[in-house]
């Protein structure tokens, strides 16, 4: 058990230098532009959604997941927001801003640029 612990805490410290060292690169290949995010809400609960699928087993039409089990893990077990974070404060330290961009409205402006 002790053990256990001590495991999940070396892995919490490889994941977190890992971001550090990304969110420093990130923040000496953009010095001196505007990092824009998207708002991330809401991303975990539509990776999750399930639909109605026909179980050929049993013979009937039931709700399963979407997107497969592999594809979940993957995705929930990312600390983006944590890499947010840490560029951010990174980016502020440095003098610089970060904004953030709600999915929809930067499909919109994506649609305009792009028919311009």
């Amino acid at each position: 058990m002790a053990y256990e612990k001590v495991w999940e805490k070396r892995e919490s410290g490889k994941i977190k230098d890992a971001l550090h060292k990304l969110s420093k690169a990130i923040i000496n290949k953009c010095r001196g532009y505007t990092i824009v995010f998207e708002d991330l809400k809401g991303m975990r609960k539509s990776t999750n959604k399930k639909g109605k699928r026909y179980n050929k087993f049993k013979g009937k039409v039931q709700r399963c997941s979407i997107n497969s089990k592999r594809f979940k893990r993957l995705w929930n077990a990312m600390p983006t927001r944590r890499l947010q974070f840490y560029v951010e404060y990174k980016d502020l330290l440095n003098g610089s801003t970060t904004s953030y961009v709600d999915r929809r409205k930067r499909l919109k402006s994506a649609r305009y640029v792009a028919q311009s």
